[in-house]
């Protein structure tokens, strides 16, 4: 893996914040023409509680947030672009000829299915969130909604046995949603020497696949049990 990263941020007098960064990376688990993927991200936020028209004596900090990115998965087998041809062992002599000793001769077979279309897969995630704290900050509240999604999925896809590849093919072959929230709510006090905090945090995650294999494809697999004979597809 090869990556070139750059990040500028930029804060003024502490009120407004921005940043943003750009990657790219190469990797030498897929093929020459999809091995460099570009990655990116964006934030903003704004303190409130720093303008000069705030008059919230009881709140001490308001900052509304706001995050989108893009980062990329390369977590497959080493050089799935490539074919592998397995020579010898002793499952691959073939035995010619009759009689008590016959002739065994060296067999080789096609391992595993290059896939040279095989590139990275991407998650877009966007984020708005809120920092909220109240009492000079002895109470705190952080929330954060979020969502993204995947691109690409890598997806090892199965292909009958009796073709005697040993290695399925991976694609790109999937897309997935995922949103929900995050709340957490801090508590801090000082008394003297002595300081504590108590935090309280939850959030919510819902996972939805929306689209799998290609448009008229399915993908199928199953097993034989030979007492109850289930199926799976």
């Amino acid at each position: 893996l090869l990556s070139y990263f750059g990040r500028v941020s930029y804060n003024y007098a502490s009120k407004y914040f921005l940043e943003g960064s750009l990657r790219k990376d190469g990797s030498s688990r897929f093929g020459p023409s999809n091995r460099w993927g570009t990655f990116y991200g964006v934030s903003a936020g704004w303190a409130i509680h720093r303008e000069n028209f705030f008059s919230g004596n009881a709140i001490s900090e308001l900052k509304p947030r706001y995050s989108y990115g893009v980062v990329g998965n390369q977590n497959i087998r080493d050089f799935l672009f490539q074919s592998i041809i397995d020579v010898g062992q002793t499952t691959l002599n073939y035995s010619l000829g009759s009689g008590i000793s016959p002739l065994a001769k060296t067999g080789i077979i096609g391992y595993r299915l290059p896939n040279q279309d095989i590139k990275w897969e991407e998650t877009a995630t966007q984020n708005i969130g809120l920092d909220l704290g109240v009492l000079d900050n002895a109470l705190s509240f952080t929330f954060d909604y979020y969502k993204s999604k995947t691109k690409g999925m890598l997806v090892e896809t199965k292909i009958p046995s009796s073709t005697g590849i040993q290695i399925s093919p991976t694609k790109n072959a999937g897309d997935l949603e995922n949103q929900g929230f995050e709340l957490s709510v801090t508590y801090k006090k000082r008394e003297g020497n002595f300081k504590y905090n108590i935090s309280l945090s939850g959030g919510t995650s819902k996972n939805k696949v929306t689209q799998l294999g290609f448009e008229g494809q399915e993908f199928v697999d199953g097993y034989v049990e030979y007492e109850n004979y289930p199926t799976t597809r």
